[in-house]
């Protein structure tokens, strides 16, 4: 499985009150965490990471 977390923008009556980086310091996205499960073929020799399978075209 793989993890990433990115920014997604979200209505202001959700972000009332949730500090922000903007200059005002407000906030106009919230991290999702995004989680990917996969099969692997292998395990990459000088990384040691699984190589995913190539699936089905």
């Amino acid at each position: 499985m793989e993890a990433d977390g990115t920014g997604v923008s979200m209505r202001k009556r959700e972000m009332k009150g949730v500090k922000g980086k903007q200059v005002d310091g407000l906030a106009k996205t919230k991290e999702v965490k995004v989680i990917v499960p996969f099969t692997a073929d292998d395990t990459d020799r000088k990384t040691g990471l699984s190589v995913k399978d190539k699936g089905r075209d």
